[in-house]
């Protein structure tokens, strides 16, 4: 994420600055919008996880009796 934030500094001397994240992306432009929110016109979220209410993807998984694998295919993972 650290690479991600400086190319938002980076970027913002140039004029807007839009995150996008699909997928598991959307974990990590939700991470730099908070790192760096003052330089972030916008954040979109293309069919991506959106972790507002828990820390992590995993977290939600594990509301939906996936456990050991965080990866967005997992939802569809059979419950044991």
């Amino acid at each position: 994420m650290g690479a991600a934030v400086e190319e938002v500094r980076r970027g913002a001397g140039y004029g807007t600055v839009v995150l996008v994240g699909a997928s598991g992306g959307g974990t990590t432009v939700t991470g730099v919008g908070h790192a760096v929110s003052g330089l972030v016109s916008r954040i979109v979220y293309a069919s991506a996880w959106c972790c507002v209410g828990l820390p992590s993807v995993a977290d939600y998984l594990e509301t939906l009796g996936i456990r050991g694998r965080a990866t967005p295919g997992a939802a569809s993972a059979r419950r044991e």
